[in-house]
Order: structure tokens, then C-alpha cells, then sequence
């Protein structure tokens, strides 16, 4: 079996560099301890995925900032049909 590296596994291809670049903050804050100190585990996300330096559990961060006003028309096609 041919299996995808962790790299490219949550790269996004459809979308604009000049729309996303940058513009989605998350939080550092651990989402299971409360810990306000984490990092990030990929660079390429932004610190979307982070591991707490606490309890060293891995998360999802919250987002800080407003929604961004075409992802809804950006990730339409990406629905399940379930």
C-alpha cells in the first residue's frame, strides 16, 4: 500500500495562498488542561494542530479570529454525501 506522508496528509491544494495566508489566529491554549502555554506540530497550519507542554496531549486549537468571508463557498465541495 502506497500510504500519504503526514506532510501532505492536511494540506489544503484548493485554496488561495493570498486568502488564507496568515489570516486564521489560533489559540495556544490547551483545550483539555487549561495550560495557556502549547506548540505548534506542524509550521505549515499555522498551529492549527497543537500539543500541549503540559499534559502533552495533542489538539485541535480554537480559532481566535472571525470567520473568513468566502470559506463557506471555498470548502462547499468538501461535504461528506453521508
Amino acid at each position: 500500500m502506497n500510504y500519504t506522508p503526514l506532510e501532505q496528509a492536511y494540506q489544503i491544494h484548493h485554496t488561495s495562498q493570498q486568502t488564507y495566508g496568515g489570516s486564521i489566529k489560533y489559540s495556544t491554549e490547551c483545550i483539555y488542561c487549561k495550560n495557556p502555554k502549547s506548540k505548534a506540530l506542524m509550521n505549515t497550519d499555522g498551529g492549527a494542530f497543537r500539543q500541549c507542554e503540559l499534559c502533552r496531549k495533542n489538539f485541535k486549537a480554537n480559532i481566535l479570529n472571525n470567520a473568513i468571508s468566502n470559506y463557506s463557498y471555498s470548502t462547499y465541495h468538501l461535504k461528506g454525501t453521508n
